[in-house]
């Protein structure tokens, strides 16, 4: 099963990152009992108290954190114009990406680098959260709109009731211009989600430390290392479970081996999926030239390309 993933994860992240370095996740068994080898109270405290914010959070809190695939997502705010308030100012002080996210501390917001103004002006957290479905999944047709207001501004005859107003498609100005602050938090989200799962996962290695294992693992971190964690981590498979028959899954309920088979063909293989269908790229140009595997029981029906995915 480590080897599947490891190809798997090979095929999924050369084609969907940009980074060139040596995939953390291919490391052999040895490499990875050369890395525990440090493994002690103080560094397991140390990653601890590195990741304490996301470890803050309850499963649910963790669980939540990447949206659904209805709410956009971009890497910019606005391509020419900068910021509402201060304008082009908003490169000068933050380069080409200016806008800053914190996912923990301020969900659903983008601050301006420059005049420090805070977007969007409504509460996006609250209308997301009245558009949920019984499955946890955003439904932008059944969210309250009387939410979309200037929460500083919310009076029915003040004329900036709607300024800088996001739904998730993004608010127009006045001249036409279309501001993206909800698919730039999201943008952002998404990267830093990626990101921080797989430090964690590659503190995991290092140090053993279980909690950092736990939320890595709910954030759906696919190292091939960390899915040994999963079969001691009962807390995490009992939250799995409910989860798994909450939104009509009861297959993916009752032990590890139906987590790990849950992430390996709704992520792992469908990324694969996607790939072959050239549905999905990324910046990294090619692929592992000579990868190949026994995909028929994840629903993919052949193997892997021996060639390179693009030119």
């Amino acid at each position: 099963m480590e080897t599947r993933l490891a190809l798997s994860l090979c095929l999924v992240f050369a084609a969907t990152t940009a980074m060139a370095v040596q995939r953390p996740y291919l490391r052999d068994a040895g490499m990875i009992e050369k890395l525990r080898e440090g493994r002690t109270d103080e560094a397991r405290a140390q990653v601890r108290e590195k990741w304490a914010r996301y470890l803050a959070l309850g499963d649910e809190e963790l669980w939540s954190l990447p949206p659904g695939p209805m709410v956009y997502r971009a890497m910019g705010v606005n391509e020419t114009e900068g910021c509402p308030s201060c304008g082009t100012a908003a490169y000068d002080k933050g380069g080409l990406w200016p806008f800053k996210c914190d996912i923990v501390d301020a969900p659903w917001q983008v601050a301006c680098p420059s005049c420090g103004a805070v977007f969007p002006s409504n509460d996006f957290a609250g209308f997301y959260e009245s558009g949920l479905d019984a499955l946890g999944y955003f439904i932008p047709e059944q969210a309250d709109r009387s939410l979309l207001v200037n929460a500083a501004r919310p009076g029915a005859d003040d004329p900036l009731r709607g300024w800088a107003v996001d739904d998730g498609t993004g608010w127009v100005y006045h001249d036409g211009q279309r501001f993206w602050f909800i698919a730039r938090y999201c943008g952002h989200l998404w990267i830093q989600l990626t990101k921080d799962a797989q430090a964690m996962a590659e503190d995991y290695q290092r140090t053993g430390e279980p909690a950092v294992a736990h939320a890595a693992a709910l954030l759906l971190a696919a190292y091939d290392d960390l899915w040994e964690s999963i079969g001691r981590d009962a807390a995490l498979v009992e939250f799995l479970t409910r989860k798994g028959v909450q939104i009509g899954h009861p297959e993916w309920a009752g032990a590890a081996d139906a987590v790990r088979r849950h992430i390996e063909s709704e992520l792992i293989a469908e990324g694969a999926r996607d790939v072959m269908r050239t549905r999905a790229a990324g910046s990294t140009r090619r692929a592992p030239e000579s990868v190949t595997g026994d995909w028929e029981d994840l629903g993919i029906g052949h193997g892997l390309p021996t060639r390179a995915l693009w030119p």
